[in-house]
């Protein structure tokens, strides 16, 4: 339970909110891949080769009520409350849901398909609702508080009693205390945030599902297997015999901009990379980052805080706003300064080959490569086994 996108998949559904579930009994767990223990090594690896978009839902939903099983038997234990039924007993809670989540996250930031973003717009607020319906219970929030209170004189450990202040921290931080009507409003504003996040997150996938044409000798200088995976991406696309496509992601874009000879490739790869949701069109994010911008602002008022900038700070080693501005003005001289070292070098390389050259933001990975194969004799394609 951390700030802000998981904050931001923290809300309850609109309205009232709700009176404290009683504990239900366990149910047979459903025969689906997402809610079996990971297999194989490492104590287990998801298995994102058989995961189909269908098995989430079943799967999110158990979690979920398996959660609230876990997080009721804590709220609702009649016995006083200890570091061990409560706080101990609270960290074990949703380790399946955890699980199911890791893939979810995975799939839905990286799969660009329609299936999996109504996955996320679905299932985005009603996380937030699950995860909120456990901030805001007053029962469990009271058998914590009971731990904090006495936390100097129950015979913990320093390292018990800093757990007990970070949990009771975050749950005031999260809007524990505030009153009913409080918890209403920091409930709406979570599920918009919640859904405002999905929302962003499938125009820029949207945008990332784009590509630009290459032909076979812009591509010159660029490694045969970024070629192939070009060519593949042309065929899967149905373009023209010897156009390659350059899928507009990371992954696609770097090795172009590192290793193709072609400047104005370069460039349009650049830019169309950089500008991904920021085209005026139907994948256009900038009014979803002001819808944002303003929600985070009135929550972290409402949670007690000047801005989303104090609030987010706060639980950091920073804890101001200020304070984390005055280590990033200290540090930017010195990382400005080496930049303009590293661009010197570039420059003084390019303008070997090509008098005049400026080095702009698309030459910068390029000609990186060029002065490290200079210098070290040693290119990125060498050490990308390791």
């Amino acid at each position: 339970m951390d700030s802000d996108s998981q904050m931001a998949a923290e809300a309850a559904a609109p309205g009232t909110v709700a009176a404290t579930p009683v504990a239900e009994a366990a149910p047979a767990v459903p025969n689906n891949i997402l809610l079996a223990d990971w297999s194989g090594p490492y104590s287990g690896v998801p298995p994102f080769d058989r995961v189909t978009p269908e098995m989430f839902p079943q799967a999110i939903q158990f979690g979920i009520d398996e959660q609230r099983r876990e997080v009721l038997a804590i709220a609702n234990n009649e016995a006083p409350a200890t570091f061990a039924n409560t706080v101990e007993a609270l960290e074990k809670v949703g380790q399946r849901l955890d699980r199911v989540l890791s893939v979810f996250g995975v799939m839905t930031s990286n799969m660009a398909t329609p299936a999996y973003q109504a996955l996320d717009k679905e299932w985005s607020p009603k996380l937030s609702a699950a995860s909120d319906e456990i901030t805001l219970n007053p029962q469990l929030f009271q058998r914590i508080k009971a731990v904090y209170d006495a936390r100097q004189s129950a015979g913990l450990d320093t390292k018990q009693q800093r757990l007990v202040t970070r949990l009771y921290e975050s749950f005031v931080r999260r809007g524990a205390n505030l009153n009913a009507e409080q918890k209403q409003q920091l409930t709406a504003y979570n599920s918009q945030l919640a859904a405002k996040f999905a929302d962003f997150s499938e125009k820029v996938l949207a945008d990332e599902s784009t590509y630009i044409t290459a032909t076979e000798a812009e591509l010159k200088g660029v490694p045969q297997d970024v070629r192939d995976a070009a060519a593949s991406a042309a065929k899967e696309r149905k373009l023209a015999a010897g156009t390659y496509a350059i899928v507009n992601t990371r992954s696609a874009v770097d090795p172009i901009l590192t290793f193709a000879d072609n400047r104005g490739l370069r460039e349009k790869a650049w830019k169309a990379f950089v500008n991904r949701g920021d085209n005026g069109g139907a994948n256009d994010t900038n009014q979803i980052i002001a819808d944002v911008v303003k929600l985070r602002a009135d929550r972290a008022k409402l949670l007690g805080f000047q801005s989303h900038a104090e609030f987010r700070m706060q639980d950091t080693m920073a804890k101001t706003p200020a304070a984390a501005m005055n280590l990033m003005n200290r540090v930017w001289p010195a990382a400005a300064a080496r930049v303009k070292e590293e661009v010197a070098d570039m420059q003084k390389l390019a303008r070997r080959t090509t008098p005049g050259l400026t080095i702009e933001p698309w030459d910068y990975r390029y000609y990186q490569e060029k002065v490290r194969k200079q210098r070290y004799n040693l290119t990125q394609e060498e050490v990308k086994p390791y």
